[in-house]
């Protein structure tokens, strides 16, 4: 600041008169010496020449100017970090990003009253990632997704300000904790150049906390109905000491392991093991907890999520049991031998103690391909594949042998033969292990287990025999993959067998609930009914010769395969996908953009190109987005969309499919997107790192502590700068000093008695 005169009149006749004025004072109080004294004559001098100099100061005009930036060729940056970090509790009893809330940004606060509304041009940020966006003050926002990357920020900032206004400061509120791109002093060099300050504010403690941690290292993204995983994960910590964690896995629902993990000495990660087995087909999230210390600020680490996709078995393993080796077996046999993702095991009576197995041996499936018939004699000699060998088998194999399949065939003739442990393994098998089990035959008595698992209410004890009669099939989700036509088609080339006998079933016989598949062509005949019972699937076929139909009728072996092949798949709660979904990972990486690909298939199994497909997506949060997915011009019948997850948790994607025919397809996938970055993991302000960053550019560091003691924000010398201008004239203050200049010439000369 410096003083600067403005004369209200020409400086060279301003100083003429008061020469003038000073020769005639000088004449005048030369006469007064002899009548006053001495003493009061200097006096009489000093206050006239106080008063001109009083007037003369008037005249002159001084005044104050001080240099102050342009506010309209530049503006101040502050840059907010809303990552991930900043939600770490160590600001007391709150987060970091609630500290800069209530002391930087709250309308109550001594930082925003002194520093920042001095800046009527500042321009407040947040950031997280490769975001940078605007904000306004007074609205409360959260966290954000994204790596820390104040370099990357830094520069979007100088970016976008080189075309417009000047840069003039910059005021970066942060823990510091930069983990993407380059260090920060290699990301403000252009700053530096500039001569752009970069003041910083740190929040959070630079003492490191006590913390543990847990991190899912291995969880297939798939896994088999019933079947064990094997599932690993690694425990962290950041302090020393024996010291025994406690981890939790859950699967959404309820808790479904726990154990303890010693640390000893200086242990600072255990890996660890969980053998899991799913019993329910569908995805299963999968959270691993530990128990956080009593001391612990940050539990953003202490859980972790994943999850895996439960599948029924991709092989239809199928387990046929019968009382006699009849011709159904033997057709059926060669159906499957001829499908790749077919296999059947057996065990048929061929006399009074001896049995012939297929792919069962001293009560365990037979190891190997399955595509050959495992029989052996009583010594254990191998035989052929088709040559009946008695074998040393307790009749129905027990639940370790059944729970290996998904499907079970059962002529109801063989049931006399069944114990009540037999009896049971089939009722848990289709309660419990969620199997399906086909019902064939007739039977004079039928025991009560079995009555409740089959379809119908009651079994009426009048067989009849309609030979060549049609078939009606109802389209169902039994036979869901064939449409009308195709149905209408399977009709024209099956009917039921010759020479043969079937209940006389009608449709009030059939249980609330379950569904009628087949009857004889216009007749109220149940040929076919099925239902969902416990966790499985239970149908009743009402014919005993299906094997006829290879025999009788053109391309009928095709149609046998058409119809079994279908009713296995649905009473094994599987088939052949026509939607497949990708990725088939388990997890997404939240905030970064993922691609995704539905491969669709018509009803013959050729890719569609003019289908139509949109995910509806459901967000953790509850709301729901949609996706379009579009034709990918390189591969038949895929189609592909991207989408960002906002946030952890499980997400389920609901692709609904119009193929060209009109047919429509569903499909839902669940997805867990996690947070894999290093934002979760504990660490202490970097401090350091920051003081060095407002050193280099000029800047200046204070700690969010020290928020209420900051005035102001030093700008940048080479922004633009006007000179504010403040009159003496216009202060009080001044016109008081020229009174009191004044006055005491006026005071002396009437004390004295002079005009």
């Amino acid at each position: 600041m410096t003083i600067r005169l403005t004369p209200l009149i020409p400086l060279l006749p301003l100083l003429i008169g008061l020469l003038v004025y000073l020769i005639a004072v000088a004449l005048c109080y030369r006469g007064y010496r002899g009548i006053v004294s001495q003493r009061y004559w200097r006096l009489l001098i000093a206050t006239k020449m106080l008063s001109a100099a009083g007037v003369v100061l008037l005249l002159l005009n001084p005044h104050f100017v001080r240099p102050a930036p342009d506010t309209t060729t530049f503006n101040v940056a502050m840059l907010v970090d809303a990552t991930a970090s900043m939600d770490t509790r160590d600001c007391g009893d709150t987060s970091r990003l609630e500290t800069v809330k209530a002391r930087l940004l709250a309308e109550d606060s001594e930082f925003r009253h002194n520093v920042l509304r001095a800046h009527e041009n500042l321009n407040t940020y947040v950031f997280a990632g490769e975001s940078l966006r605007r904000f306004d003050m007074n609205a409360d926002f959260d966290s954000l997704p994204g790596d820390t990357d104040i370099d990357l920020v830094l520069g979007k900032l100088i970016s976008n300000n080189i075309d417009s206004n000047t840069l003039g400061a910059v005021l970066l509120v942060t823990d510091g904790l930069d983990n993407r791109g380059v260090g920060l002093l290699d990301g403000s060099k252009r700053y530096k150049s500039l001569g752009i300050p970069i003041h910083c504010v740190g929040v959070g403690d630079n003492r490191q906390k006590n913390d543990l941690g847990v991190t899912w290292t291995s969880v297939p993204d798939k896994a088999e109905k019933s079947k064990p995983f094997t599932m690993s994960a690694v425990v962290s910590r950041n302090f020393k000491g024996n010291y025994t964690a406690r981890v939790e896995v859950h699967d959404g629902v309820r808790l479904v392991h726990e154990r303890d993990v010693a640390f000893a000495d200086e242990q600072k990660e255990l890996s660890i093991e969980i053998e899991h087995t799913s019993y329910v087909a569908g995805f299963e999230p999968l959270r691993i907890h530990v128990l956080p210390l009593p001391e612990e600020v940050n539990t953003l680490n202490n859980a972790d999520y994943s999850g895996t996709d439960v599948t029924d078995p991709f092989v239809f393993e199928t387990f046929y049991y019968s009382a006699n080796l009849d011709w159904d077996f033997k057709f059926l046999k060669l159906f499957m031998e001829a499908e790749e993702r077919m296999r059947l095991s057996a065990v048929i009576r061929i006399g009074e103690d001896s049995y012939y197995a297929r792919g069962v041996a001293a009560g365990r499936p037979q190891s190997g391909d399955g595509d050959e018939a495992a029989t052996t004699a009583g010594g254990g000699a191998p035989a052929a594949a088709d040559e009946l060998v008695p074998v040393r088998v307790d009749g129905f194999p027990d639940s370790s042998v059944v729970n290996e399949h998904s499907c079970m065939v059962i002529d109801l003739n063989s049931l006399y033969m069944f114990d009540d442990a037999a009896l049971q393994t089939i009722v848990n098998f289709v309660e419990n292990r969620g199997g399906g089990v086909i019902f064939t035959g007739v039977a004079e008595e039928i025991p009560e287990p079995i009555r409740k698992l089959l379809p119908i209410r009651t079994v009426p004890a009048e067989l009849i025999g309609m030979d060549d009669a049609g078939i009606t099939f109802r389209h169902s989700s039994v036979l869901a993959r064939r449409n009308l036509d195709n149905l209408h088609e399977l009709a024209d080339h099956l009917r039921m067998p010759p020479e043969g006998f079937f209940y006389k079933i009608l449709p009030e016989d059939i249980k609330p609930g379950a569904l009628i598949v087949a009857t004889v062509k216009e007749l109220p005949l149940v040929v076919l009914a099925a239902q969902n019972y416990g966790a499985g699937k239970v149908a009743f076929l009402n014919i005993e010769d299906t094997w006829k139909w290879v025999m009788h009728y053109d391309d009928g072996d095709r149609y046998f395969g058409v119809f079994w092949g279908q009713l296995v798949s649905w009473i094994s709660s599987s088939s052949k996908k026509r939607m497949t979904v990708n990725p088939n990972t388990s997890r997404l990486d939240m905030a970064h953009e993922q691609e995704f690909s539905v491969d669709i298939l018509d009803a013959e199994y050729v890719p569609d190109n003019r289908a139509e497909i949109v995910a509806t997506i459901s967000t953790p949060g509850g709301d729901e987005e949609a996706m379009r997915l579009f034709l990918n011009p390189k591969i038949d019948g895929r189609y592909t969309g991207k989408f960002i997850p906002r946030g952890v948790g499980e997400y389920r994607f609901r692709f609904a499919t119009a193929l060209h025919t009109g047919e429509k397809m569903e499909k839902v996938v669940d997805y867990l997107a996690v947070n894999l970055s290093p934002e979760v993991q504990p660490q202490p302000i970097a401090e350091m790192r920051l003081q060095s960053l407002a050193r280099v550019t000029g800047g200046e560091y204070w700690n969010y502590r020290d928020a209420d003691s900051i005035d102001e924000l030093p700008i940048t010398r080479t922004v633009s700068y006007i000179e504010e201008m403040h009159e003496w004239l216009k202060y009080w203050l001044w016109l008081i000093v020229l009174l009191l200049a004044i006055i005491p010439d006026w005071y002396v000369r009437r004390r004295l008695g002079l005009r």
